[in-house]
């Protein structure tokens, strides 16, 4: 976080609830940071928030050179991985079943 004064930060830091079944990570509208929960490697961007299809515009993260971003449908990065962190912006609440 880089700020040029203070100011007060608010963390919500509830993580899926792994007793839901599927589980479940509800997330407001604007923007959230999330990871990738999947058993692979690797998948899609579109199929791992297909759930969130119609609420989700944009999706960044750190690559090798900088900030990389991605758009539903298939535009920017393809795949999200283990190990790597999202900032997702989402027009109106949802709840992402990883």
């Amino acid at each position: 976080v880089y700020a040029t004064a203070g100011a007060p930060l608010t963390l919500n830091l509830r993580g899926p609830d792994f007793l839901d079944l599927p589980p479940s990570l509800p997330l407001p509208a604007g923007w959230s940071m999330i990871g990738f929960t999947s058993r692979s490697a690797s998948m899609t961007v579109d199929t791992y928030l297909s759930t969130l299809s119609g609420s989700w515009n944009i999706l960044h993260r750190m690559g090798p050179s900088g900030w990389e971003t991605a758009r539903p449908g298939g535009v920017g990065f393809p795949s999200m991985e283990q190990g790597k962190g999202y900032w997702i912006n989402l027009r109106t609440a949802a709840t992402l079943f990883p």
